[in-house]
C-alpha cells in the first residue's frame, strides 16, 4: 500500500491524473490534479476573483509583470508572480487541470497569456475586454 501512495503523490506532483487501488481492501478511487487558476493581471477584478477562489478551495496565481500591483497586501494567501505572461508560461507548462483568466485591460500583457492558453489544453480560457477589445482579438 506504501508504493502505492509513493506512485499517488509522484502522479500528483506531475500533475497527471491517477488510479490508486488496494486490493487487499477492495479500495479503488480515481485522483485528479487539483485544477490551477491563473489570473493575468493584479487589478482590482482580480482581488475579487483571488478571494472568491480561496474560499472554494483553488488554488490561484497571479500573473503581472507590473510589481507595484502584484503585492501581497493587495493579495492575501495568493502566489504571485511579477512576470510577462510569455516568460511565465514558457516555464510553467498550461494543462488540462489550468484555467487562464486575462483581466488586464492592457492586450500587450492579456493577450500573451490568451495566446499561450489557446494553444494548451485549458479546461477554461477567459479574457474581460471591449466589444473593440474582442474584435482586435478575433
Amino acid at each position: 500500500a506504501l508504493d502505492a501512495l509513493v506512485e499517488l503523490r509522484s502522479a500528483l506532483q506531475q500533475r497527471q491524473p491517477v488510479c490508486l487501488e488496494i486490493p487487499e481492501c477492495d479500495f479503488t478511487h480515481t485522483y485528479q490534479p487539483a485544477p490551477k487558476v491563473f489570473v493575468i493581471g493584479a487589478v482590482h477584478i482580480s482581488q475579487a476573483l483571488a478571494k472568491m477562489a480561496y474560499v472554494a478551495g483553488f488554488p490561484i496565481e497571479i500573473v503581472d509583470p507590473r510589481q507595484a500591483f502584484a503585492t501581497a497586501e493587495r493579495f492575501p494567501n495568493t502566489v504571485l508572480h511579477a512576470q510577462w505572461p510569455v516568460d511565465f508560461f514558457q516555464k510553467n507548462a498550461l494543462d488540462a487541470y489550468s484555467a487562464v483568466i486575462a483581466v488586464t485591460h492592457d492586450s500587450k500583457i492579456d493577450d500573451q497569456a490568451l495566446l499561450a492558453a489557446v494553444q494548451s489544453d485549458c479546461f477554461y480560457i477567459g479574457a474581460l475586454g471591449s466589444r473593440a477589445s474582442h474584435a482586435k482579438r478575433c
